[in-house]
């Protein structure tokens, strides 16, 4: 099963109490908007880093890394909600945002060090801690949302969550099946 996935990536995830609310939010949009693709509702997560479909091969390495340095994420509180997006001009992803510690930011940088060999294109993009809901990239979808971005934004600014970090997991993706499949390889307890 893992040979199926085209990458990895290591997130904190939505606690379930949110899933529900994060589920109305996406069919919401693909209710109202079916033009605009969104992500899998039953994951929804923090991604933290990156990783190639190479990782497969070093993924008990890549946890025994991440296990080394969860004690930085401990006794962290995440605040999630409102609207934002990447390409603020011509947007290209639509996302919830994140108020985070400044921790968040010291773990990115350390596993960035430690696992630069796993590194995944989207990490040279800079660190941007956010909750994806969906993509505008075509121009149909562009369309939609430019001529509906007022209501979107309401949807996006219903949501206020408030939750301790209490788990990393590193998950495995398969962008050719949309919405895109994450299934959890591995889970951190911190």
């Amino acid at each position: 099963m893992i040979n199926s996935y085209t990458s990895f990536f290591i997130a904190v995830p939505i606690p379930d109490e949110y899933i529900f609310s994060f589920a109305q939010l996406v069919n919401e949009i693909n209710n109202s908007f079916p033009e605009i693709p969104t992500v899998n509702p039953t994951t929804p997560h923090l991604t933290l880093y990156y990783l190639t479909q190479e990782a497969q091969d070093d993924l008990n390495y890549i946890k025994s890394r991440v296990e080394e340095i969860k004690n930085i994420l401990e006794n962290n509180t995440v605040k999630i909600g409102g609207f934002n997006c990447f390409g603020k001009e011509l947007p290209r992803v639509l996302f919830l945002n994140v108020g985070y510690p400044t921790s968040l930011n010291s773990f990115n940088q350390q596993l960035a060090t430690s696992l630069k060999k796993y590194s995944a294109e989207d990490n040279g993009l800079g660190f941007y801690p956010h909750v994806t809901v969906a993509s505008v990239k075509d121009p149909k979808a562009q369309e939609i949302f430019q001529a509906h971005r007022s209501r979107i934004e309401t949807l996006f600014n219903g949501i206020r969550w408030t939750f301790p970090i209490t788990e990393i997991i590193i998950y495995g993706a398969n962008s050719k099946i949309q919405p895109e499949l994450q299934n959890p390889i591995s889970k951190i307890v911190i």
